[in-house]
């Protein structure tokens, strides 16, 4: 693949997608005042069912509430329905169609226990947190070690016996692990559509 059109997928993943990216911006908007679909829309740009799903699954697991309506952004068209937070937790709220909370991804489980060990090995994570298993535990280790933010302190040993520390604490929320989907036409040398960003660590 061309390094502009790298380059070019690089910088549309820097568009917030994904619930997590609509989370963010709900919060900051909300910092602010009310908010509507619209204003959420404009600043992720992407498709306005999506975000409609998301805010849906808010407003059942009352985590945000609508509180009546604002203007049409252009003016034209019926008022839009406007929304408040009712809960502004800093990761963004996991739930199903019905406002379940669902259960912390093992990736944020592994985090905690890695920043509270500082060296660890997969079979130790995976004791400690009692619902990652080994395996799960290696795979994510060996992502964050090929991003750098883990270092593996016994070079010459190899897995199950290799040991890490954590060497770049990003902060709070665990690194996730996605792969881009994307659909690129050889023929222009360009990307068509929107490249997604699927999380591919559970």
């Amino acid at each position: 693949m061309k390094r502009g059109v790298i380059e070019m997928v690089q910088a549309s993943l820097k568009v917030p997608r994904g619930f997590a990216g609509y989370w963010k911006i709900i919060r900051e908007l909300d910092a602010v005042g009310a908010w509507t679909l619209t204003m959420v829309e404009g600043k992720s740009n992407v498709g306005r069912e999506s975000i409609r799903d998301f805010v849906r699954r808010l407003v059942k697991g009352n985590f945000a509430a609508a509180v009546g309506t604002l203007p049409n952004a252009s003016g034209n068209g019926s008022p839009s329905t406007a929304y408040r937070l009712v809960k502004r937790p800093l990761l963004w709220p996991r739930l199903d169609r019905n406002g379940k909370e669902l259960p912390e991804p093992q990736y944020e489980t592994l985090w905690r226990a890695m920043k509270m060990l500082g060296t660890f090995d997969a079979a130790e994570l995976s004791r400690l947190t009692e619902t990652v298993t080994q395996q799960r535990a290696y795979i994510y280790l060996q992502a964050l070690l090929g991003a750098g933010v883990i270092a593996q302190i016994n070079p010459g040993k190899t897995r199950p016996a290799s040991r890490f520390r954590l060497v770049n604490n990003v902060g709070s929320l665990a690194p996730m692990v996605t792969k881009a989907q994307i659909v690129f036409d050889p023929n222009s040398g360009t990307v068509l559509g929107e490249p997604q960003m699927v999380e591919v660590s559970q």
